[in-house]
């Protein structure tokens, strides 16, 4: 079952996504994409992300079943903070 949510951010969506790009290389984490959208992968959790605006919208399309998805999206939100 698949769970969204959004993150607020301020700055330039480039630099956003490049930060992301960094946080998720170093935590072994799988990201492809640009200052639109990409998806994600890695520990079994997989997902995609589109930015509109100053909000980055994410979407989890899988994860394992005994990790609480307010896990997931607080290591999700590290990758996109500013």
């Amino acid at each position: 079952m698949a769970a969204t949510f959004s993150l607020p951010f301020q700055g330039d969506p480039v630099q956003l996504v490049n930060r992301a790009k960094q946080v998720a290389a170093q935590n072994h984490v799988q990201f492809d994409g640009d200052e639109r959208s990409g998806t994600f992968s890695g520990d079994g959790v997989a997902g995609t992300y589109s930015v509109h605006g100053q909000t980055v919208t994410v979407t989890i399309n899988r994860k394992p079943f005994f990790i609480t998805m307010a896990v997931i999206q607080n290591h999700v939100e590290q990758f996109f903070a500013t």
